[in-house]
């Protein structure tokens, strides 16, 4: 084996990868040798990271090649020379654009492209492939490889740019192999041999990683019989036979509805038709990591891109929020090396404050902004999820960067997790034109959990749920467990799991803090999972929630209620519902404006109870609900509910 170049002719990155292929293949000694073996893999994805898409992926071991190209060499002063170079290992994250010279502007060491009228830098969005593919390849290999970066234009000659900076990474059309190997070396230099004249270069593989390596990469993530669904689901036109569908980047949009009606959903609709049709940029923004996993996963699934032309990306608030404090000189290298930039939602208001007054006093950072960082500002329609818990004065400044008739809302207004008062988005004199659209119809549940979460709502007394059955959503079941989660219990629904076409990863599990160890930072569940043989992808540990999602359909996913919110499951088990209620009570912070309508007792118990019905509304079939102690107020409530409706409830003990 030599060069060989992965995937089917059916790839979207397939016929530049074959280019590469072809310019590689002319160097005999490295096509011909079976001592060297090189993979081109194009449409790799980084699975968990961002950005997640990079177009091709080279990656070589060499146990006997030799180049001769100019060269600078490790810890020597002499500028470039041509050498003899020794390659034992490299590894190397392609970017291609497909435009034409015309379209292509090069200042420097910058690049941009024109897409659509619209100027923008690659620059950047090569560099941060290289830290996606150098990240996902550490968290599965022992060692740290180094990794190249280059912009490759499959259909633009270098001569149509004069004479460009030595240290540039680009490959045009006419690119030679000593072109290829100058961009590799010009970023790692080459070491002298201590023991000879002998000029190594190597990128820190080895022979077992490397093979690793290229698994990782030509891995395809499969499809769940649910997956499937979804991706049908989100395929479908929703804009053509909307009202809201010709004013949209005419108007504020906002889609309201509880937990269950389909709000995320929603926007997930509209953002891909935004995406294949329209070719635009969309961000999908929101505080829950665990969410982000999951739409990512999703994305990753249909060979979404994140490109800096056409894209979907979601990000969390925060990280986005903080990346902007960072381009903006707001906060400092070392405030996120300090720490600062911490796990907390909660933005301090000086920081977005200051932010707000830069961007509407210097239109011109604002606009060398989107030109340098489109994953900042360069987007075409913001999408706001759980809207309701944003603070005033976030909501504003979104307005002032991209204005509310770009931005796209999903509000559930009863599903507060801070404790304090709905942000109002279209209140605001901004705000000229809206629409809101309410949504009561169930798009997860079948019938007889939206009969329980209506009997549960009665019973808790809070306002009517407001949800209507989807009549072709009949069935499902409701099982109360008093007492301990067995192993027997968990293989039975299982196996109620397969029976209906799932996988495992189609479960979903949700834990309380007092379920989650201190030590460890992981559910003591994942642990008794893994005893009793089944994969986990547990979501309680922060590095997981942020960095990764489930890979393998075996896996069985594990969530802190606190990170449920969008989330679904065919079979959802919602583990010690009492000592969450509880926890929600202990917890509550009294930060609503409102004090004078409501005692703190009764909004303390509203708070509590509202958020007990974001767990409820995680289940498509069967709704598992563990009570720890059967004489807590939550035991006791649904006791009564099962016993006034064994015709789909049922009680284990």
């Amino acid at each position: 084996m030599t060069i060989t170049l992965l995937q089917d002719i059916d790839d979207p990155e397939y016929e530049s990868a074959k280019k590469i292929y072809d310019c590689l293949a002319k160097d005999e000694s490295l096509k011909n040798n079976p001592l060297n073996n090189v993979y081109i893999i194009p449409s790799v994805q980084c699975y968990g990271q961002l950005p997640q898409d990079i177009d091709v992926v080279i990656i070589g071991f060499l146990e006997d090649y030799q180049t001769r190209v100019e060269a600078k060499v490790y810890k020597e002063e002499h500028g470039l020379e041509l050498s003899d170079v020794k390659i034992r290992d490299f590894c190397c994250a392609i970017e291609v654009k497909k435009h034409s010279s015309d379209k292509i502007e090069i200042i420097g060491t910058k690049v941009y492209v024109t897409t659509q009228g619209k100027k923008r830098a690659v620059t950047h969005q090569n560099r941060n492939q290289r830290y996606s593919l150098r990240d996902y390849l550490i968290n599965h290999i022992k060692t740290n490889p180094w990794l190249s970066n280059l912009i490759y234009f499959p259909f633009s000659n270098s001569n149509d740019f004069g004479e460009l900076p030595t240290d540039i990474n680009l490959l045009f059309k006419d690119f030679t192999v000593p072109d290829f190997w100058k961009i590799i070396l010009s970023q790692r230099y080459p070491l002298r041999r201590y023991d000879s004249s002998e000029l190594v270069y190597s990128a820190g593989l080895d022979g077992d990683s490397f093979q690793i390596c290229k698994d990782l990469l030509t891995k395809r993530l499969a499809l769940t019989r649910l997956d499937k669904e979804k991706v049908k689901k989100i395929c479908q036109e929703i804009i053509k036979d909307q009202k809201y569908g010709e004013k949209l980047h005419k108007q504020l949009l906002v889609f309201r509805g509880r937990g269950g009606t389909g709000k995320t959903f929603r926007l997930l609709r509209i953002a891909h038709q935004l995406y294949k049709e329209r070719l635009e940029r969309v961000l999908i923004l929101t505080y829950n990591l665990a969410l982000i996993s999951d739409i990512r996963r999703l994305f990753a699934q249909m060979r979404i891109k994140d490109d800096v032309d056409e894209s979907i990306q979601i990000m969390s608030l925060t990280s986005y929020w903080y990346k902007l404090f960072y381009a903006t000189g707001i906060r400092t290298k070392e405030d996120f090396e300090h720490g600062i930039y911490g796990g907390s939602i909660d933005i301090p208001k000086e920081y977005t404050s200051k932010l707000k007054h830069l961007i509407e006093s210097k239109p011109e950072l604002k606009r060398n902004l989107m030109l340098d960082r489109p994953d900042l500002l360069d987007w075409d329609y913001i999408m706001i999820d759980e809207a309701q818990d944003w603070p005033a004065g976030e909501r504003d400044l979104i307005y002032s960067l991209f204005q509310p008739k770009n931005v796209i809302v999903a509000d559930g207004y009863d599903q507060l997790i801070r404790g304090g008062d709905p942000c109002n988005w279209t209140k605001p004199r901004i705000v000229k034109d809206k629409q809101v659209i309410p949504l009561r119809r169930s798009m997860r549940q079948k019938s007889n959990i939206v009969q329980f979460l209506m009997e549960f709502t009665k019973k808790i007394n809070i306002d009517d749920l407001d949800l209507e059955k989807q009549e072709e959503l009949y069935g499902g079941r409701i099982i109360i467990l008093f007492g301990d989660y067995t192993e027997q219990f968990h293989e039975e629904l299982v196996k109620s799991n397969k029976q209906d076409k799932n996988e495992n990863v189609d479960m979903l599990f949700c834990v309380p803090p007092e379920l989650v160890d201190r030590n460890s930072k992981r559910s003591t569940l994942s642990n008794t999972l893994k005893e009793w043989g089944y994969p986990i992808w547990d979501g309680t540990i922060q590095k997981v929630k942020k960095q990764s999602f489930p890979t393998e359909v075996d896996q069985l996913r594990i969530v802190q209620y606190d990170s449920c919110r969008g989330l679904e499951g065919w079979i959802t088990v919602i583990f010690e519902f009492d000592t969450f209620y509880n926890y929600k009570l202990e917890t509550f912070e009294d930060v609503s404006v409102q004090k004078d309508l409501r005692d703190y007792e009764e909004r303390r118990k509203d708070y509590a109870k509202n958020w007990l019905l974001i767990p409820l509304t995680r289940a498509m079939d069967t709704l598992v609900i563990q009570i720890k102690d059967a004489n807590s107020e939550m035991g006791k409530i649904l006791s009564k509910i099962a016993k006034n409706n064994p015709e789909y409830i049922e009680v284990r003990t």
